[in-house]
């Protein structure tokens, strides 16, 4: 029974990649600035829509075959996601640093402020 579990794993898995793989190469030939990513998921999400409205079982059925790959994706999408943080340095890289000091001044300053009338705003609420 695991083995059959790992290969429903890998063909579902397989079958999400290969998409995404051919979605971008067809973006890319058709020079389409568009994320193909973000288009698979709006066609997938659409489809299943569809689906669930006129045929509930083709959609539980879906649903189903890549519930694995859905489920390994989840558990490993942070170690595959590049935090805003990572990549930080490379988009700070050049601004001098007095708009830095600037930036980093009115964002403390609306911070505090935001928080002081949240406190405000809720005290008067509790």
């Amino acid at each position: 029974m695991q083995i059959l579990g790992v290969a429903h794993l890998l063909v579902s898995l397989g079958i999400v990649f290969a998409t995404d793989k051919l979605l971008k190469q067809a973006f890319v030939a058709a020079s389409i600035k568009f994320p193909s990513a973000l288009f698979g998921m709006f066609s997938v999400f659409s489809v299943l829509v569809v689906f669930d409205t006129f045929v509930p079982a083709l959609a539980k059925a879906f649903m189903d075959f890549f519930a694995p790959a859905t489920l390994f994706i989840q558990r490993w999408l942070p170690l595959f996601y590049v935090p805003t943080l990572v990549a930080l340095p490379l988009a700070v890289r050049d601004v001098p640093a007095a708009s830095g000091l600037k930036i980093f001044a009115i964002t403390c300053m609306y911070y505090s402020r935001s928080h002081f009338f949240c406190h405000c705003f809720s005290s008067q609420l509790f």
